[in-house]
């Protein structure tokens, strides 16, 4: 769905912390919904002062709830393969949302929607790693070919 460029500037506004003056807050959630920006809002619903109405309030903190059980599961999933990975001297680069999960406070680690870890190894550590991961039950849902210029997997 296509949405007016002025839902966008109020989406901006309200990411600044800033309620806008008679928003239609059902577009502007719409849009922070598809951009995956809703949890994001959550500075603006804890803000005293602003006029968001209590609807958009309880919906907003709901989603930031959610949010933050799904990413603690997330990091403890990410801890425990790192520590399985430096058990075998195996040392992942945390990417994107790992990154996030890894080092931010807790209360800011909720703001990001995610829904897999991303992390880089030596590539001679490859095979090592996968088996690794294997150990701690993930499966291969995609391998890149042998030769591929481009070496990945896609694990569950």
């Amino acid at each position: 769905m296509a949405f007016p460029s002025s839902t966008l500037v109020k989406l901006c506004h309200c990411l600044e912390g800033k309620a806008p003056n008679e928003s239609d807050w059902m577009a502007v959630l719409e849009l922070a919904n598809n951009t995956l920006t809703t949890p994001c809002l959550i500075d603006l619903v804890e803000r005293p002062g602003r006029s968001v109405p209590e609807d958009v309030k309880a919906f907003v903190r709901e989603i930031y709830r959610r949010n933050a059980l799904r990413n603690d599961r997330l990091k403890a999933q990410l801890e425990e393969a790192v520590a399985a990975l430096n058990a075998r001297d195996v040392t992942p680069v945390l990417l994107k949302g790992s990154a996030i999960l890894a080092t931010a406070a807790p209360e800011r680690r909720a703001t990001r929607i995610m829904a897999d870890l991303d992390i880089l190894v030596d590539p001679e550590q490859a095979e090592t790693a996968l088996q690794v991961l294997a150990d701690l039950d993930y499966q291969s849902h995609f391998q890149a070919p042998p030769g591929s210029k481009k070496q990945y997997s896609d694990l569950k």
